[in-house]
């Protein structure tokens, strides 16, 4: 995320003119040194993230002491997903990658242990080994 200098640019940001923040107030809070966007909604309110067709709409569906439920309309190309399903998600991708990855042998190795294992089939045949650096004419 961009720096921004001060909350002041953040609301420009967002809302397109400095001061201007209507139905709600803004802040300026950093989380793991990212500056993050934090606004004020009660229940039956929502924030829409994004534009047109590929708007997210989040709408603040109940309050119950500390706990939030969120109502989230999104496109259906869009997944949505609590942030630790997500990154269990993830963690199984990277792992399958890297299990594809692991198994995946290139065609050289390939190609060099079919010649490996001509050379030992000819040579329990008797025949007269192949030199394929300086083949025999």
């Amino acid at each position: 995320m961009a720096e921004l200098a001060d909350a002041q640019d953040l609301k420009s940001c967002v809302f397109g003119r400095p001061g201007s923040t209507p139905g709600g107030s803004i802040k300026e809070h950093i989380f793991k040194d990212e500056i993050m966007l934090v606004l004020s909604r009660q229940k039956d309110e929502s924030i829409i993230i994004g534009s047109g067709d590929d708007a997210i709409e989040v709408t603040i569906v109940d309050v119950r002491g500390d706990k939030v439920r969120l109502g989230i309309n999104a496109p259906r190309s869009v997944s949505v997903h609590r942030k630790e399903i997500y990154e269990a998600i993830q963690r199984e991708k990277a792992q399958k990658a890297a299990e594809q990855e692991a198994a995946a042998v290139p065609e050289e190795v390939n190609e060099a242990a079919q010649k490996v294992a001509d050379e030992l089939g000819r040579q329990a045949e008797g025949q007269q080994p192949v030199d394929s650096c300086h083949p025999v004419n």
